[in-house]
């Protein structure tokens, strides 16, 4: 069945406002914890030496002596105008700290999401043209390695092998040497801004300084993602259509690559959505072991001194991360997938 422009429209419609009613809960759980655990805020903002004038000024500011159906009104309002609060540990708008961490960690998570995809499916193939093989062992290898290991211990192990003994890569401590010029700001992601301006050194210095965090980050994922595409290429390959096919003449390539592969993508790309969740939660304990100047270090920094405001804006943003992923793979899979009906 062909995917209609209307019918396709309508879909992404009404996937666009099921992340919305997502986002506003989460929303609001967040800020009902905050209150519930913090019974002052205000003090806890203005820091243990403000004043009692301080400590006023932030309670009418944010309306904390209002009932908590009002405060939370006010909250959505600040959110949508750019308010998010002010950070009481470092006393700089959270929105403008987040905005200047977010280029770092969206390009550690498209990195990791491409290495998963260029890794992850063709081992996903081959272990399943291969079966009970070298690569379908190996590949049942990386991924049983990837679930079971905890995030800092494959970024310590890569550190340890990569920089320490082969001395391949810089170390940990940032986007780029500190002889290296950061490129023009265009979209904040270095590898980009610096090919956009054809600056050498500091793509090839980004580049450097990317590898390890994002191969440590895709880890956590590149096993799961094999271990899916293989499943969904052993079902492909005995399917009827396949056999069809091999009836045909076809050649065993033309099947597996054009036929059986594409078929087969249903369950990988859904699930994709869900690995960008992951890549995020590991970006927090990644970031840090690297000291990739993200969002994830600046979240658990932030939570290691109870800088609720802080920690407030990056549960958003990492809610953000997830739900815009769900949507662009809803959207991917109405178009890969005819069978999909919409409505």
């Amino acid at each position: 069945m062909v995917v209609r422009p209307r019918g396709l429209v309508v879909f992404i419609a009404r996937r666009i406002v099921l992340s919305v009613g997502v986002l506003f809960g989460v929303i609001f759980i967040t800020f009902f914890i905050s209150r519930v655990a913090i019974p002052n805020p205000a003090r806890v903002w203005a820091g243990p030496r403000a004043s009692p004038a301080a400590i006023a000024a932030l309670t009418a500011r944010f309306h904390l002596a209002d009932p908590i159906y009002v405060q939370f009104y006010y909250y959505l309002v600040d959110l949508l105008h750019g308010d998010w609060g002010v950070s009481p540990s470092s006393g700089q708008p959270v929105f403008t700290s987040i905005a200047t961490y977010l280029p770092a960690t969206v390009e550690l998570t498209i990195a990791a999401i491409i290495l998963t995809t260029l890794i992850g499916i063709p081992l996903g193939v081959f272990a399943a043209t291969n079966k009970d093989g070298v690569v379908d062992h190996l590949c049942r290898v990386v991924s049983l390695s990837g679930v079971a290991s905890p995030p800092f211990l494959a970024a310590l192990l890569l550190q340890l092998i990569f920089f320490y003994f082969l001395k391949l890569f810089p170390d940990s401590g940032g986007r780029l040497s500190i002889s290296v010029a950061p490129p023009t700001t265009i979209t904040g992601l270095y590898t980009v801004d610096s090919i956009i301006t054809g600056d050498l050194p500091a793509f090839v210095s980004a580049l450097q300084h990317l590898v390890l965090p994002s191969f440590a980050l895709a880890f956590l994922i590149l096993g799961l993602m094999s271990r899916l595409v293989r499943a969904s290429m052993l079902e492909a390959l005995t399917s009827d259509y396949v056999r069809t096919l091999k009836a045909k003449g076809l050649s065993r390539r033309l099947i597996i690559y054009k036929h059986a592969l594409r078929n087969s993508m249903t369950q990988p790309v859904t699930a994709l959505s869900i690995y960008v969740a992951y890549t995020l939660g590991g970006s927090v304990v990644i970031e840090s072991i690297f000291s990739w100047p993200g969002v994830g270090r600046y979240a658990a920094q932030a939570a290691q001194v109870f800088d609720l405001p802080a920690v407030m804006g990056t549960t958003i943003v990492f809610t953000l991360g997830v739900v815009f992923a769900n949507l662009a793979a809803d959207i991917l899979l109405a178009v890969i997938d005819p069978r999909i009906r919409l409505r």
